[in-house]
């Protein structure tokens, strides 16, 4: 992971892919639900370095919380081909009441091709009733350390 230019003066951060023969079909091409699947580890990862993961099993639990994909766009811009180098940039914005936003893109290595794009509105919801939860002030805390640390090591 490691972070990229800001958009919009949100920081942004790549993560590598390491995709398998199976990612693709046999023109070549990335199978779409794998595009998705790429973007979702990305997703994880950035929450688990940066401590967001871990602020959330401190306020709920290790197992009384689920993430639920409330929301998603997604737009092919062009395929990837087997053989390319790809990474997933990923922004995180500053968190809703009970939602995490994530704007992300599939890329090249020189982020000069654009491949897919994403934007993801993640709720957080009671495991065991799937009732919608309201972030922690813990959780809000770690979000925003999270993003102003991204700020700083992207100026």
């Amino acid at each position: 992971m490691r972070c990229i230019d800001r958009c919009d003066g949100i920081p942004g951060v790549l993560t590598p892919v390491t995709t398998r023969f199976s990612d693709f079909g046999p023109d070549g091409l990335a199978h779409e639900s794998r595009v998705l699947m790429f973007f979702e580890a990305a997703r994880f990862d950035l929450a688990e370095r940066s401590g967001i993961h871990e602020a959330l099993r401190e306020a709920y639990g290790e197992s009384n919380f689920q993430f639920l994909v409330n929301r998603l766009s997604y737009r092919v811009r062009q395929p990837a081909r087997l053989g390319t180098t790809l990474w997933v940039s990923t922004r995180l914005r500053p968190p809703t009441l009970s939602r995490l936003d994530f704007s992300q893109s599939l890329i090249d290595e020189g982020a000069a091709v654009v491949f897919a794009e994403a934007t993801v509105e993640i709720a957080l919801v009671s495991h065991q009733r799937g009732l919608l939860l309201s972030l922690a002030p813990t959780v809000k805390s770690r979000v925003a350390e999270y993003l102003q640390s991204e700020r700083i090591g992207a100026s």
